[in-house]
This record gives C-alpha cells, sequence and structure tokens, in this order.
C-alpha cells in the first residue's frame, strides 16, 4: 500500500526540502510540472507500474495529497 508519508517523503528527495506535508503545494517547493513529472517517474519506478499515460494531466497535481489520491487510484485500478 502507497502511503502518504512514502509520498510526502519521496517528494522531499526530489524537491530538497525537508518541510513536506499533504497539504504542501508542488509550486511552493519549486516543482514545476518538469518537477512533477520527475515525481512520477520516480514513483513508476518504486511502483513497478506505468503511470505516464496519454490520460495524465499534470494540471490536476496541486499538492502532495493530490499525487497521494491519484497514484492510489492508479495501483487499486480504479
Amino acid at each position: 500500500m502507497l502511503t502518504i508519508e512514502k509520498v510526502i517523503e519521496l517528494t522531499s528527495n526530489v524537491s530538497g526540502r525537508g518541510d513536506v506535508t499533504a497539504d504542501t503545494v508542488f509550486e511552493e517547493l519549486g516543482l514545476d510540472s518538469s518537477g512533477v513529472l520527475e515525481l512520477l517517474i520516480e514513483f513508476e519506478i518504486l511502483l513497478d507500474t506505468d503511470i505516464l499515460n496519454e490520460e495524465l494531466n499534470l494540471y490536476e497535481f496541486e499538492k502532495v495529497s493530490d499525487m497521494h489520491r491519484y497514484l492510489l487510484r492508479l495501483v487499486s485500478g480504479e
């Protein structure tokens, strides 16, 4: 199961910031769409699943919790 803590940890690693919470906005971390894409690639490797597809809209991810919800839906097959 992918926990919010794991998403926070990886987001912190990619952004180089230690003050990440579920409500942190990616833009506040200095992560633009390229940074969010890099983060999604890290999760793709971690989860060993295809995350990047034609339906993906990077602008849906405002907060860390948004990415967590997306990843949970993806791995649950919804």
